[in-house]
């Protein structure tokens, strides 16, 4: 879970500060513009922990396509890298426009919408990586191993448990498998894993009302 915090300097300005005449004719639209300072914590599950964990005592290899339809390796064997989830502190901007409508003295209706963009992202990776393996949707490429893309081998250790002992082939069906129950103890084999970056940008848009006092 990520949570986020921000201070935030507003400047905003209004076309119509004194328009009467009913909702529609003393309608007052505005735009601003707002700097901040966005303060970021990531509570991690009890799942990734482990999964990270996990990623940390094992060791494996990438591969690649060799041709014919084979795979080989795309370096040694080493040790992988725990997975990382970091939410960098970062400045963020904002513009804002909207407008107002007055419903009688001191109640208005206001809509408005806003963008806002940050100079760094939440980034997510496994062994260092975004892309743990290189998975390729089927039809995309004639190489199919082990059904699309080119995996990561690991070879010692496990990252989650997904059959106790080796599974067993289907009759008749290359490299499908029927897997067996869980024992507890995670798996070698080969594995593809997706990181990246999630931005903080966004657009909102809203709408409510205000009183003034």
């Amino acid at each position: 879970m990520a949570r986020a915090e921000r201070s935030q300097l507003k400047w905003w300005t209004r076309f119509r500060p004194r328009a009467t005449g009913g909702p529609l004719r003393a309608m007052s639209p505005y735009i601003g513009v707002a700097a901040g300072y966005l303060y970021n914590e990531i509570d991690a599950s009890g799942e990734f922990l482990k999964f990270s964990d996990n990623v940390a005592h094992s060791v494996g290899h990438y591969t690649k396509a060799i041709g014919n339809g084979l795979a080989g390796r795309a370096g040694p064997d080493h040790q992988l890298i725990a997975a990382q989830a970091e939410a960098p502190d970062s400045f963020q901007y904002s513009v804002k426009a909207g407008i107002e409508f007055p419903l009688k003295k001191g109640l208005l209706l206001v809509l408005s919408g806003s963008w806002m963009w940050a100079d760094k992202a939440m980034d997510i990776t496994i062994d260092g990586k975004h892309s743990f393996g290189e998975a390729i949707p089927v039809g995309d490429t004639d190489f199919e191993y082990p059904v699309g893309g080119m995996p990561v081998a690991v070879t010692s250790g496990g990252l989650v448990d997904y059959a106790s002992g080796h599974p067993i082939p289907k009759p008749n069906q290359s490299c499908k498998f029927r897997v067996l129950p869980q024992d507890g103890v995670p798996d070698t084999g080969s594995y593809y894993a997706q990181g990246g970056e999630i931005r903080y940008d966004g657009f909102t848009f809203g709408f409510g009302v205000r009183y003034q006092f």
